[in-house]
């Protein structure tokens, strides 16, 4: 019940205990799988089959999805800063629209239903559509919340939201040129 049945196959790279017993697991993805049937013992097994995604890599819509989330990612992270700009620079060799979608993700704050939503879907371009709307919505709300660097302080009155998600903000203001010349070139 509280395991999803398309999943990642993966192999550990490393494994790490803790002094408070904690163990903590350094994982690289092979694929993803489509959980069968699943058995527990000791431990847990499972059949699976690889999930393979569908949709021509050449094809002209997924290829301008494919420009779009790239131009999206690198305004993201002009605007927030909460991806290293390292990834940005690898987005363009990455050949495989699944990869870009998943190195994406996997840099995006998002909550694990979101993520799992995206790993169950096999069709190339939904997956590029779908995670475009999501960075969309993130950089929507960051300019609602900051506004725009042409318009002075970027710090606008944020719309109601709870008070923890307020506080875990780093709240940074920037001025624009014709702020500073209005102030008199002095800050």
């Amino acid at each position: 019940k509280d395991i999803n049945t398309v999943g990642t196959l993966a192999n550990i790279l490393q494994l790490v205990t803790l002094p408070d017993g904690t163990v903590k697991l350094l994982v690289e993805g092979v694929s993803r799988v489509d959980l069968l049937d699943i058995r527990s013992d000791q431990y847990f097994k499972a059949d699976y089959c690889p999930l393979d995604e569908f949709g021509d890599e050449s094809d002209k819509d997924i290829q301008a999805l494919r420009r779009t989330m790239i131009s999206q990612v690198e305004s993201y992270v002009r605007m927030t800063k909460k991806v290293p700009a390292e990834v940005v620079n690898t987005l363009a060799s990455i050949k495989e629209s699944g990869r870009l979608v998943d190195t994406i993700v996997a840099h995006m704050s998002l909550k694990l239903d979101e993520k799992q939503k995206i790993l169950e879907q096999i069709s190339i371009k939904e997956r590029l559509e779908y995670v475009i709307g999501l960075i969309e919505v993130e950089i929507d709300q960051h300019l609602n919340f900051f506004g725009s660097s042409d318009e002075g302080l970027s710090l606008r009155t944020p719309s109601p939201k709870p008070l923890e998600t307020l506080k875990e903000k780093i709240i940074s203001i920037t001025f624009s040129p014709a702020l500073i010349t209005s102030l008199g070139g002095v800050l």
